[in-house]
């Protein structure tokens, strides 16, 4: 019977009925014992008319173990990559590539499938040995530009594409690449060029008109990225990654709830993908904890050997309130974080005060900056100033980690080129960080990248008109808080308990110099009197920066600015307490990472 439904199918297809062919084809095949000849002609018909997902259906039914056909198990590694099976499409590929060893178009699937599976070393093992048997091939470059890409490696991401392109000439996607690399190098110029062109030559381009969208978030465009990954979701509404990026910006925008909707729709198609877990865990939606945390596991436990896996799990658990297995994960995120990154300190710690010029003129700020630990309260300060009718929000720009990683400085003694500079470099140095961050109309701009606390002496010196606040909270709650939190690199400090406390010792440190010897420009806000006693603490610290009392600093939360704290939630609620005594809610199970904070 089945030879006569594949004689069938053979007869339709000849006379070009590809529909009645594939009915054939469908009605003959047996659920419980497929004959994989005729799944393989069906999975192929099916493929080539876009019926993607019925194929998926049928290819999926297959055990990668019984499969005899390479072409069989490509196809089903193909579905399964589409559907973000990662794990089928490695065991499908697997199969395919020792059948096919010299069939080079699958052996790069192959790698791809590893990729998305986030087997990163496999892949580059696989990789590696097509580039030594083809280095040339654009295929085999084009891979390892997003393997590069996934892994980090933005500039050999960029040297990969390159390649590609110089051998075979532009694609869209060679093109989106390259400048995704150029994007996370920081390379914005060259980025902002490329882009131009490639929109040109490819108008209709979703893919390109999100990378747009990219820059303009790296530029801090907010409101026209936002914008830009809105006109993308009306066009192509299941596309992943706009989804993705637009729930970001609408949660730092304060649209909690539509951010929810955005990663809950990624997960319901792909309840493996990650990013969108993480994504979703970092709203702190309580009501959601337990329920998320069991669907999370289920799904993602291929990815037990990232950090990040063992941070989503500590904030479902948070939610859930499960503090002490919470904080048991935490614990294994920052041991595996630790073995990635180390715990170095990249930034100067200590500094001798006379060695530098700053005057204590009690004059109007034309910037603010809000420093301190993170997790120290710089958010909740930075909102609270930024309400004033007369200041502006200017959020984390790291200016100053661009203008050291532009003069090719070391980051942890930049003051030693400080001191080896004229007056007039001094003043172009600071002309251009006016320019970086002055709004232009007359506003006093806030600025809140917390690790500028470390840099006050050197920002001082070149900017005379700015004012300084360093928000200082309780030592073991704040250290307990950037412990739990996942930061980014520049703060890997925080994998080693010590080395945290050591941190936090030499900000003290540091503060208490600042403040005495510059108390007209530096003020200090602790954290705990500022949130019991707002009505008290605002006026002092508006004073303080020689700005008249505005009572609107009272209501931060009822601010329209874009926010990128770490807890989106919390920057958002009004003024509370809850945070205060933040170490009692764990009980014995911190004890442990208390004895390394003594140490």
């Amino acid at each position: 019977m089945q030879n006569d439904a594949l004689r069938n199918t053979q007869r339709l297809l000849s006379i070009g009925n590809t529909v009645e062919a594939i009915e054939s084809l469908e009605a003959s095949i047996c659920s419980e014992n497929p004959d994989h000849h005729a799944l393989e002609l069906l999975g192929g018909l099916l493929l080539n008319s876009g019926q993607i997902t019925k194929a998926q259906r049928y290819l999926s039914s297959v055990q990668a173990a019984d499969i005899k056909s390479a072409n069989l198990a490509r196809m089903a590694g193909y579905c399964a990559v589409q559907f973000g099976e990662a794990a089928q499409a490695i065991s499908y590929y697997r199969i395919a590539s020792e059948m096919l060893p010299e069939d080079l178009d699958i052996q790069v699937e192959f790698a791809t499938a590893l990729r998305i599976g986030g087997k990163f070393g496999w892949a580059k093992q696989q990789l590696q040995s097509l580039l030594d048997r083809a280095p040339d091939n654009t295929l085999v470059l084009d891979e390892a530009g997003w393997l590069a890409l996934a892994q980090g490696k933005y500039r050999a991401a960029a040297q990969a594409f390159t390649k590609s392109i110089s051998a075979e000439g532009p694609t869209e996607q060679r093109l989106n690449g390259i400048i995704r690399a150029y994007i996370e190098i920081n390379d914005l110029k060259h980025a902002g060029d490329l882009l131009l062109k490639a929109r040109q030559e490819y108008p209709q381009s979703t893919d390109l008109l999100h990378l747009e969208a990219v820059l303009l978030t790296k530029l801090k465009e907010f409101a026209a990225a936002y914008d830009c990954y809105q006109a993308i979701l009306a066009a192509t509404p299941d596309k992943r990654d706009s989804q993705l990026n637009l729930g970001v910006l609408a949660a730092k925008r304060g649209e909690l709830e539509f951010a929810e909707t955005l990663f809950t729709r990624i997960i319901d198609t792909n309840p493996a993908d990650f990013e969108a877990w993480y994504q979703l865990a970092s709203l702190d939606q309580n009501r959601l904890g337990t329920e998320l945390l069991n669907r999370f596991e289920q799904h993602c436990a291929p990815f037990q050997g990232s950090a990040r896996y063992w941070f989503v799990c500590a904030k479902l658990q948070h939610q859930s309130a499960d503090y002490s297995a919470s904080f048991s994960s935490t614990q294994r995120a920052r041991e595996l974080q630790l073995i990635d990154e180390g715990c170095e300190v990249s930034f100067p710690r200590q500094y001798n005060l006379s060695d530098f010029t700053s005057s204590n003129e009690q004059t109007k700020p034309s910037i603010i900056f809000v420093t301190g630990m993170p997790r120290s309260g710089t958010t909740l300060t930075q909102r609270i100033i930024s309400q004033h009718e007369r200041c502006i929000a200017l959020g984390e720009t790291g200016v100053i980690q661009k203008l050291i990683a532009e003069l090719n400085l070391d980051p942890s003694a930049p003051q030693a080129y400080l001191g080896t500079l004229s007056g007039l470099q001094k003043q172009r140095i600071a002309d251009n960080l006016r320019q970086d961050l002055l709004p232009g109309d007359g506003a006093v701009a806030v600025e809140h990248t917390p690790i500028n606390v470390f840099y006050i002496p050197i920002i001082a010196e070149l900017l005379p008109e700015a004012r300084f606040v360093i928000c200082e909270r309780e030592r073991i709650d704040n250290c307990l808080s950037i412990y739990q939190q996942s930061l980014s690199r520049e703060y890997r400090f925080a994998n080693s308990p010590a080395v945290l406390a050591e941190v936090w010792e030499d900000c003290h440190r540091l503060t208490r110099q600042l403040c005495d010897a510059w108390r007209e420009r530096v003020y200090c806000v602790q954290y705990e009197q500022l949130v019991q006693a707002p009505e008290t603490i605002i006026p002092e610290l508006l004073n303080a920066l020689n700005l008249p009392f505005d009572g609107a600093c009272l209501m931060p939360e009822s601010g329209s600015d874009w926010v990128h704290s770490p807890n989106l939630r919390q920057a958002r609620r009004a003024i509370h307490c809850e945070s205060v005594d933040k170490r009692s809610r764990y009980g014995s199970a911190i004890h442990p990472f208390l004895a390394e904070l003594a140490q």
